[in-house]
């Protein structure tokens, strides 16, 4: 139970510091970079989806969340399998290993998909590998805590 606890409070934290990280980001630059809402343009534009879903429905956020939690286990189990040390430098290596994962993830997305949305996508991919860089420091630190 602790160990579910743990995976849910750091990887809620972690996730939303990166997301956060997102939404500035895309305000700023009026770019699309907010992940959650990413995440429903391409579940709407599905043609087998007969429900409407919109920019902020909730299926968006639990799939980014989920994926934060799914993360959280993958370092759990890095950590325990190789002992590596628990330091902000090892929180950037691990997000850069996982931003680059993601953007694998999201480019063959968009290119498998029938109506990927239009988007700038190597800003999005560089915020993409910042972002995790951002989880991955967060993730760490807060594993130390919990």
């Amino acid at each position: 139970m602790a160990l579910l606890s743990q995976i849910i409070t750091v990887g809620l934290l972690a996730t939303l510091a990166m997301t956060v990280f997102s939404y500035v980001l895309a305000y700023f630059t009026n770019s699309k970079f907010e992940e959650p809402q990413l995440l429903n343009i391409l579940i709407d534009r599905l043609p087998f989806i007969k429900s409407k879903i919109s920019r902020e429905h909730i299926l968006g956020w639990s799939v980014h969340l989920c994926t934060g939690f799914f993360f959280i286990f993958l370092y759990l189990i890095l950590q325990d399998h190789f002992n590596f040390e628990t330091s902000i430098l090892s929180g950037i290596l691990l997000g850069i290993i996982g931003g680059l994962g993601g953007v694998f993830i999201w480019h063959f997305t968009f290119l498998l998909h029938p109506n990927p949305p239009s988007l700038k996508r190597v800003p999005f991919y560089a915020q993409l590998v910042i972002a995790h860089v951002i989880f991955g420091v967060c993730a760490i630190l807060l594993l130390k805590l919990f």
